[in-house]
């Protein structure tokens, strides 16, 4: 089984930014998280606003949001998120801006970020955000249009999940 697929987007500025593109489904709970759930690779999203820069979280503090878990470097960042979240939370999931653009889900680097209108836009590596930069309106309204059929299609896999499993439950229970 396949692992991932690398892609290649070359910009009008011959920028080429590679993503690593994860199989489905790309979007568990919908934000770019670790195999434990954890958000962002464990970031500090607060600190991008309050601080200006990127910032691990400490499991200490975290908070559970969206069937993820969102670590802090401290209890005050874990309070701001917890009483405002989507003040917070990156755009497209935390997932590559720039291949979200493109119509692909691709993860991205906590490292290489820009706050954008007041909005957390993250990208796969530096050569992304710059082809991301490079028409920003268009990428930013290609991406949320891409965006919403990406949620779209997750949201409708665990309705078929969810079908299959009441369906087995009553095969279950009929016998």
């Amino acid at each position: 089984m396949l692992a991932g697929l690398a892609v290649l987007v070359l910009g009008a500025g011959g920028f080429a930014a590679y993503a690593l593109i994860s199989p489905p489904p790309s979007l568990v709970g919908a934000w770019n998280m670790t195999d434990q759930g954890v958000a962002i690779s464990g970031y500090d999203t607060v600190a991008y606003f309050t601080e200006g820069k990127p910032q691990k979280g400490d499991a200490e503090f975290q908070h559970d949001w969206q069937d993820a878990t969102w670590q802090f470097a401290n209890q005050s960042h874990r309070d701001l998120f917890a009483a405002d979240p989507e003040a917070y939370v990156p755009e497209f999931g935390g997932f590559c801006s720039a291949a979200m653009g493109y119509g692909t889900v691709a993860k991205a680097d906590p490292e290489t970020w820009a706050i954008i209108e007041g909005k957390l836009y993250m990208n796969y590596d530096e050569s992304a955000r710059e082809l991301f930069h490079e028409n920003l309106a268009r990428n930013i309204s290609k991406a949320e249009t891409h965006w919403v059929a990406e949620v779209d299609k997750h949201e409708q896999g665990k309705i078929r999940v969810a079908k299959i499993e009441a369906k087995k439950r009553a095969l279950a229970e009929a016998k």
